[in-house]
């Protein structure tokens, strides 16, 4: 459908390292996929941090670390500003008090 001009979308050039880091915004859609990215950025580092968590002898404190990330992964789904700013600045302080 491409070569004959009939189909409206473009190839997407970006790398996928690209587009994590440097996004380029054209459109609803890429907006809509930088959300659906950042709900999975912040499920697997609310993962990872459980797990971390739990082998230094805090299953709980990563239990809560799990839920709070996960579920600001989930606010930032859904394009919600204060989700995104609120697991932004619990990170920064996280790693601040380390």
């Amino acid at each position: 459908m491409q070569t004959l001009g009939v189909a409206n979308q473009t190839p997407q050039s970006d790398s996928r390292l690209k587009n994590i880091f440097w996004p380029t915004i054209r459109n609803a859609t890429d907006v809509d996929t930088l959300g659906s990215q950042g709900y999975w950025i912040c499920a697997i580092v609310s993962v990872l941090g459980a797990l971390s968590a739990a082998a230094t002898g805090h299953p709980i404190a990563g239990f809560f670390l799990l839920l709070y990330i996960y579920l600001g992964g989930v606010g930032v789904r859904q394009h919600s500003l204060y989700a995104a700013a609120a697991v932004f600045v619990m990170n920064a302080l996280k790693n601040e008090i380390r």
